[in-house]
């Protein structure tokens, strides 16, 4: 019998601080939940203390990105969302779930707590951002777009890590990409045992990895600073 191993805490807390700004699609949705332009973590006692908030229940406004729908509804960085429609916030996977039911257009009510004074705000969500600068490559034949890791994509998809690869920006559901498991946000690191550092290296490695393949091609994927295994089968 494999014995389980206890992850360390440090690593599930960099993973959890790690910026919600894109809430990511799973392959399941009809439509792609909104954008909304902040970042957020989990309360722990160290950062309730330090904002004079009584237990660990809510989450913690960590960023508010400029010119976002979190911006326009009037967050600011230091805000603490106590609730969600009504709903009161337990922890950060529940604010995680309940995001990911909301698509572009969509209000949630958020009430948050602010140098200890109470205030309820509406959040409009946002269409999902894509790549700046028109550098992001469309593949139709996956469903998907990518864009090279610039400063901007980076902060935009809440990616910290420095490494080569191509970020996934917007993501067809239903489509061969969606299907695989990709999501928005993710790092496509290899294609078929070839490093890629570019939208085009990645075209032509998919390309030369599927003629060898019968049209499926493994690809090594980083979302949130874990490595998976995603197979990717169809034509760019």
């Amino acid at each position: 019998m494999q014995r389980k191993r206890d992850v360390p805490l440090t690593i599930l807390l960099r993973a959890a601080i790690l910026a919600v700004v894109l809430l990511v699609p799973s392959r399941w949705a009809l439509a792609q939940p909104g954008y909304v332009g902040i970042q957020i973590q989990p309360m722990t006692e160290e950062v309730a203390k330090a904002h004079r908030w009584k237990g660990t229940e809510g989450v913690f406004v960590r960023e508010v990105y400029r010119n976002g729908p979190g911006e326009t509804a009037g967050l600011q960085a230091g805000d603490i969302i106590v609730t969600f429609d009504g709903a009161t916030v337990q922890g950060f996977n529940q604010v995680l779930a309940l995001s990911r039911a909301k698509t572009e257009g969509e209000v949630a009510k958020l009430g948050i707590l602010r140098n200890g004074q109470e205030k309820t705000v509406s959040l409009v969500y946002g269409k999902q951002p894509t790549a700046d600068g028109g550098n992001g490559l469309r593949l139709d034949g996956y469903g998907m777009t990518l864009a090279p890791l610039s400063n901007d994509v980076k902060k935009r998809f809440s990616i910290v890590l420095d490494i080569p690869g191509v970020a996934v920006v917007s993501l067809d559901p239903g489509r061969p990409a969606a299907k695989a498991g990709l999501a928005v946000g993710d790092v496509i690191a290899v294609v078929g045992g070839v490093s890629v550092s570019d939208p085009a290296r990645f075209q032509e490695a998919m390309k030369a990895a599927a003629r060898d393949a019968s049209g499926t091609v493994p690809l090594r994927v980083l979302r949130e600073g874990t490595g998976r295994i995603v197979a990717l089968t169809g034509h760019p």
